[in-house]
C-alpha cells in the first residue's frame, strides 16, 4: 500500500554509478590481496628465525628472500589501493559538479521562464499608473487641506457653541422646586432652654450658706506633709 501512494521515484543507475562500483569492488579485493602478503610475510620472517635457530641457514637465508619479495610486493599493493581511491574520489567529486551545474541551469532556465512572462512594457505601463494614482490622491489630500473662509470658520464655531449649549444641557442636574409655603422661623416652645455657660469662677456654698472660694491650683510639687504625734510624758 505505500508503494502505491509513495511519490519518490527511484534514482535511475547510470554508467558513473557503475564505474565508481566496479572501483570499489576492486578497491575490496585489493585490501583482501593486501592483508594476504601481509600474513605471507610474518609467516616467512618467523620461518626464518625458526630456521636460524636449528642452524638451518641456507634455508632462513630463502625465506629471508620470499619475505623481500613479499614486501616489494606489497608496495605495489598499497600504490594500486591508492589510485582506486583516488579514481573513486575524482569521480564523486566531478559527479557532485555535475548536479551542482545541473541545479545552476535549472535555476536559469526558470529565471528565464519568469521574465518572459513580465514585459518591459508592462512594468514601465505599471510605473505610470503608480505615479497617476500618487499625484491624485497629492491632489486630494492638497484640497482637504486648504483653509475655510472666514464664513466657515464662524459657521463652524456657531456649531460648536451650539453642541457645547446642549451637551451642558444634558449634563447640569434639575434645579430643585420651591415650595410655596413658607418655612416657620420661631423656636418650639416645648423645648428645654439650656442654661447659659457661666463666665467666671464657680462658688461653692458650705453648711454655713456661706461663699468659700476653691483654693488656685498648686503649679509646684506637693511637699507630702509628716504628722508627728506628740507622746505624753511619763510622770
Amino acid at each position: 500500500m505505500g508503494n502505491l501512494f509513495s511519490t519518490n521515484k527511484k534514482r535511475q543507475i547510470t554508467d558513473v554509478d557503475r564505474a565508481v562500483l566496479s572501483l570499489k569492488t576492486q578497491r575490496r579485493k585489493l585490501v583482501e590481496y593486501q592483508r594476504k602478503v601481509e600474513s605471507v610475510i610474518e609467516r616467512e620472517t618467523a620461518a626464518a628465525r625458526e630456521l636460524l635457530k636449528e642452524k638451518k641457514k641456507e634455508r632462513a637465508l630463502l625465506c629471508l628472500k620470499k619475505k623481500k619479495y613479499q614486501e616489494q610486493l606489497l608496495q605495489k599493493v598499497d600504490a594500486w589501493i591508492f589510485n582506486v581511491e583516488e579514481q573513486i574520489t575524482n569521480i564523486e567529486v566531478v559527479g557532485r559538479q555535475k548536479d551542482v551545474f545541473d541545479s545552476l541551469k535549472s535555476g536559469h532556465s526558470t529565471i528565464k521562464e519568469l521574465q518572459s512572462e513580465i514585459s518591459i512594457d508592462d512594468v514601465q505601463k505599471l510605473m505610470d499608473e503608480t505615479a497617476e494614482a500618487k499625484e491624485y490622491q497629492d491632489e486630494v489630500n492638497r484640497i482637504l487641506g486648504e483653509k475655510l473662509s472666514s464664513m466657515e470658520e464662524d459657521e463652524v464655531n456657531a456649531e460648536f457653541d451650539k453642541l457645547e449649549e446642549e451637551l451642558l444641557d444634558v449634563d447640569l442636574p434639575p434645579v430643585p422646586v420651591v415650595p410655596e409655603q413658607k418655612l416657620p422661623t420661631e423656636v418650639v416652645e416645648d423645648e428645654e432652654e439650656l442654661p447659659e455657660v457661666p463666665s467666671e469662677p464657680v462658688k461653692v456654698r458650705g453648711p454655713t450658706e456661706e461663699t468659700t472660694e476653691l483654693p488656685d491650683v498648686p503649679t509646684r510639687p506637693v511637699k507630702e506633709r509628716v504628722a508627728i504625734r506628740e507622746e505624753p510624758l511619763t510622770a
